[in-house]
């Protein structure tokens, strides 16, 4: 059996979510640097989006020999993607440590809404052979 790639499923959530999500983004964005939390913030979005559309229940991001590794996990079963761009990388990472204020802690939380619907993810950062990498676990608000 063949199985779709992750990239191909992404550009699917992503197409299939361009039409349904409203008020997607943080509900508390700090002012600064609007264009480099934009490109963070829009590429975590697309990476809670996915985690959620396949059902994980956690996420973990780390540093690869070729990019950043975005692994979705459903149990003890996960599935990654690697991705490619420094820029990308390292403004995603800004991003998370900023918005779960990981900047003297090793956890935190960011809530988010998407298509009426409030997560909250918490953010752990770990060491992963000397660099920084993180496991956010997905969590459904009720309501």
């Amino acid at each position: 059996m063949h199985l779709p790639s992750i990239s191909w499923l992404f550009r699917q959530v992503t197409f299939i979510c361009q039409g349904r999500i409203k008020n997607c983004g943080l509900k508390k964005m700090k002012k600064s640097n609007k264009n480099k939390k934009h490109c963070g913030s829009s590429e975590f979005l697309k990476i809670i989006n996915l985690a959620i559309y396949e059902g994980a229940d956690s996420v973990t991001i780390e540093y690869d020999d070729t990019g950043l590794e975005v692994c979705n996990w459903i149990g003890s079963l996960g599935i990654g993607e690697i991705i490619v761009g420094r820029d990308i990388e390292q403004n995603l990472i800004d991003y998370i440590i900023e918005a779960a204020n990981l900047e003297n802690k090793t956890k935190g939380k960011i809530v988010i809404e998407l298509d009426e619907t409030e997560y909250t993810i918490n953010v752990e950062e770990y060491n992963h052979f000397g660099e920084s990498a993180f496991k956010l676990t997905l969590k459904k608000e009720n309501g």
